[in-house]
């Protein structure tokens, strides 16, 4: 996705959240700020893995109520988009797409980084 003028536009009348306030999940708000242009499209690959592992690298102006959130395409995205992704996000990423049981993993991640309250 790329950003427009017209994207550019309605993130500069939408504020610093990129017009986030109306979302209501951490999703949604991902997803409005990707669209306002407010984030490009690497950055919300990386915060929805954060939303849906609720870790405390999300950013909280993109924290909402999930608590409806029953599932999420966050992995699979990342699936999608791993060849285009760069070095860095692929390590930060990288935990989430090793099973917990296995040392590396995000469940192995350090204790400042887990579960989160949003």
């Amino acid at each position: 996705m790329a950003c427009t003028d017209a994207g550019r536009m309605a993130t500069e009348a939408g504020g610093a959240d990129g017009g986030a306030v109306g979302a209501t999940t951490s999703f949604e708000k991902i997803e409005l700020a990707l669209k306002t242009c407010a984030i490009d499209e690497e950055t919300a690959v990386k915060y929805r893995v954060f939303a849906a592992f609720k870790d405390a690298r999300l950013p909280a102006e993109f924290r909402g109520d999930d608590s409806g959130v029953i599932d999420s395409d966050a992995i699979g995205r990342v699936y999608d988009r791993w060849s285009v992704l760069s070095g860095a996000t692929r390590e930060i990423l990288e935990p989430f797409l090793v099973p917990p049981a296995y040392r590396g993993s995000w469940a192995s991640r350090p204790k400042d980084l887990l579960l989160v309250r949003f």
